[in-house]
């Protein structure tokens, strides 16, 4: 079964014309589907014309048809609620519930949790304070540059800085000394949107960025652009971005480390 991607749609029925349309070339879906969900033909090719709704009931019973995830179960009860509750205030906390599910599903965090670890609230403050600390654990996940001269002269720092750098991450149990020099844990960080360094922290990659782009490197990607889309277009252009991101993680998990990259990547409205 094709199932179109939930988060695109306010409107349940818009949701489930888009469900019928994705599986149009299955022989007899739209039969078993009604089947599944406890619903005559006749009623669903009413509902897809707008002229009727589906009850509440149905619109469980499709959750379970569909194996949703608990939020995205809870994402469209809610946006059936917001349509058809007879209470306005019903209407208006269930349109209000929907909104912040939207947002939830699509948040970075929520979505790459699940391959990377947060570091100790003690260590996070400092760690995230300055590039040079993730740099240099980064970068000694490569096996080239596991002694001081070698990150020094990499990341072009001044001595003093870089054993500073050393130091702490050795303290914190990100890095270990060897006989060759140093070694990181090579776990996979990340800093929710929520932290309170969190703006700190991209503010000093894209700074970085701004550093790189004056190099003019043909290595580098560089991308602005300024533009005008529709509501729903932006939250499909949020949404892919994040889906996207996904799919750039597995990569960066299951490559060999090689090369230290950074990737910044906004998306906002000014």
């Amino acid at each position: 079964m094709n199932i179109p991607s939930l988060y695109h749609f306010d409107e349940y029925i818009d949701f489930l014309a888009a469900l019928v349309e994705a599986n149009r070339e299955q022989r007899g879906f739209q039969s078993h589907l009604c089947q599944k969900i406890m619903c005559q033909p006749a009623t669903l090719s009413r509902a897809l014309g707008r002229r009727v709704d589906l009850t509440r009931d149905q619109v469980a019973n499709l959750c379970q048809v569909l194996k949703l995830g608990d939020h995205e179960a809870e994402y469209l009860l809610s946006i059936y609620d917001a349509r058809l509750s007879s209470s306005a205030y019903l209407r208006q906390r269930s349109s209000g519930k929907a909104k912040k599910l939207k947002v939830s599903a699509t948040k970075i965090e929520s979505q790459l949790r699940d391959i990377s670890e947060p570091l100790d609230a003690s260590i996070a403050y400092e760690y995230y304070s300055s590039w040079i600390y993730s740099a240099v654990y980064v970068l000694l996940m490569i096996p080239e540059f596991r002694s001081f001269e070698k990150i020094k002269a990499r990341l072009k720092v001044d001595e003093e800085e870089l054993q500073n750098a050393i130091s702490r991450l050795v303290s914190w149990g990100l890095v270990q000394k060897t006989k060759i020099g140093f070694e990181a844990n090579e776990k996979s960080l990340h800093l929710d949107s929520g932290h309170p360094v969190s703006n700190h922290d991209h503010m000093n990659w894209r700074l970085k960025a701004i550093e790189d782009i004056q190099k003019k490197k043909e290595s580098s990607i560089h991308y602005s652009a300024i533009f005008s889309i529709s509501k729903t277009d932006y939250e499909l252009l949020r949404e892919t971005i994040v889906n996207d991101l996904k799919k750039h993680r597995k990569i960066i998990t299951d490559s060999k480390s090689e090369e230290l990259c950074v990737c910044n990547i906004d998306l906002f409205q000014p």
